[in-house]
């Protein structure tokens, strides 16, 4: 059980990245000239350009770094479901940013239905606030169709690592509310 809650952290690496790294640039103010809403009447003011743009970025980061850890033997192959050293650079590459793609298309997907709810930005709204990250991501996964009990620990580990992330971005005040 151990090995797939491994496997399946670190094949889900890239879209944890991608959903988390776009609060903290956007705390730290960075490229503020990004700060464009994407579609604010469908999305909200806070669906950016900036945060699809550093999404995808370090998601593709991400993967190329998995890629060179795997190839240069850093990470033993037995905590990868996907072989990156084996499917080279441009897969690699493609299949982290299907990843942010998945992570943040989800995540705007429920923003629209928020705004179509009347629900406020920055409303809670569980489960999906947690839920829309993993389905994203498991939608991603066209590349790689990983065991039974790795897609479970997805489904059951994704949201706790949504909230652990959330909830430390919160504490550390990049974030204004912890969900």
């Amino acid at each position: 059980m151990k090995l797939f809650l491994v496997q399946s952290l670190i094949l889900m690496l890239p879209a944890v990245v991608a959903n988390s790294l776009p609060i903290v640039v956007s705390g730290l103010h960075w490229f503020e000239f990004l700060n464009v809403p994407l579609w604010e009447r469908g999305l909200g003011k806070n669906k950016t350009r900036r945060g699809l743009i550093v999404g995808l970025f370090v998601a593709a980061v991400t993967a190329l770094l998995l890629f060179l850890f795997q190839k240069r033997g850093l990470i033993g192959n037995t905590y990868f479901l996907f072989d990156y050293a084996e499917r080279g650079l441009a897969i690699t590459l493609i299949f982290g940013i299907a990843q942010g793609a998945g992570a943040l298309g989800m995540d705007a997907l429920k923003s629209y239905f928020k705004r179509k709810l009347n629900r406020p930005p920055g409303s809670p709204w569980p489960p999906f606030d947690e839920l829309d990250f993993v389905g994203g991501f498991l939608i991603s996964l066209f590349f790689v169709v990983p065991p039974m009990p790795v897609t479970l620990t997805i489904l059951l580990a994704g949201p706790l690592v949504v909230v652990l992330f959330n909830g430390l971005a919160h504490l550390v005040k990049l974030k204004k509310v912890p969900w």
